[in-house]
């Protein structure tokens, strides 16, 4: 790549930037986990802050409980689906009759 130190590649900005999100997502959007406060001097802050994080915290280890249980519900459909597809392609070759060798 040649040219000038101040040239920009414009190239590089698009390789791995950000993609069109899908018209109907599959998934579920992750929940995300509250961070922890950070300690203060003061002590009645400090546990309030701490109550405060841990009502967050719980909020999200209920949402997150959802969310796995969703995804599993996800992951058995594409099961039973996939199950189904080979029933389905299953089912005709059983139904053909076997060739009687003929001699």
């Amino acid at each position: 790549r040649g040219g000038c130190a101040n040239s920009v590649d414009t190239r590089k900005f698009w390789v791995h930037g950000p993609s069109m999100p899908k018209a109907s997502p599959s998934k579920a959007p992750l929940p995300k986990k509250p961070r922890e406060p950070k300690k203060v001097k003061d002590v009645a802050l400090n546990t309030m802050r701490v109550a405060n994080y841990q009502a967050k915290l719980a909020v999200y280890e209920e949402e997150m409980a959802a969310y796995k249980e969703g995804q599993r519900e996800r992951k058995a459909d594409k099961r039973s689906a996939k199950q189904r597809l080979s029933a389905s392609d299953a089912e005709p070759a059983a139904k053909r009759p076997t060739p009687v060798p003929s001699s």
